[in-house]
């Protein structure tokens, strides 16, 4: 007997069984939050900046359908790291590939700028 759904018109993709989610499904639900959840430690380099998911992509299908299934080693990168996540502006990197193309970290810097100026312990 199949599994009954809350809702009748919400297709079963498999990605996300109780307990077990897919690598693609963990990938597109941790980039909605940090575009949305104001909770996210990650929200202010995305949502705060204005990073939005493309509203095609607020169904997973959609997303899975443009994007395919994440292969081994890869995650979820922005080619433009300004731009939003949406078709033509994302693809499967691997952690070496998303170093390439990072933002300046503006936040090491001022962090080296204020060790240098507080006084030593000894």
């Amino acid at each position: 007997m199949p599994r009954l759904r809350a809702y009748a018109d919400i297709p079963i993709h498999n990605h996300a069984k109780r307990g077990q989610h897919s690598p693609t499904y963990k990938s597109w639900t941790n980039a909605r939050k940090r575009c949305y959840s104001v909770n996210s430690n990650r929200y202010p380099e995305y949502g705060g900046r204005g990073i939005i998911m493309s509203p095609r992509w607020d169904n997973f299908l959609n997303f899975l359908a443009d994007m395919g299934e994440r292969p081994l080693d890869k995650s979820l990168d922005r080619i433009d790291p300004n731009g939003n996540y949406e078709p033509g502006n994302c693809k499967w990197s691997t952690a070496k590939e998303q170093g390439q193309h990072r933002r300046p970290n503006r936040g090491w810097k001022n962090h080296e700028q204020s060790r240098q100026t507080q006084p030593s312990k000894n």
